[in-house]
């Protein structure tokens, strides 16, 4: 089976990619999610947007590996937030 993970961080967005239990690729994108989030309660639009093509390039990569299954999992800054819905 081939896997597709997203760890969606405070200050990253990584990526990997398994194919059998083995790691075929890694990559990792500084979008600045959580920036301000301390201050004001909430995720700032110009960072989520970041994060938000991020995770569409990974999924992107994903689909072209083959992957069988793609799973994505938010730090809990994106929980926590406020906006968090958005």
């Amino acid at each position: 089976m081939k896997y597709c993970v997203i760890d969606v961080g405070s200050n990253s967005v990584r990526m990997l990619l398994s194919e059998n239990g083995k790691t075929i690729k890694k990559s990792a994108r500084v979008t600045g999610l959580a920036t301000g989030l301390a201050a004001s309660g909430v995720l700032s639009e110009p960072y989520m947007q970041n994060t938000a093509a991020a995770i569409a390039d990974f999924k992107a990569q994903g689909a072209a590996f083959g992957a069988d299954k793609t799973y994505v999992f938010a730090t809990a800054a994106v929980r926590q937030s406020l906006n968090s819905a958005e």
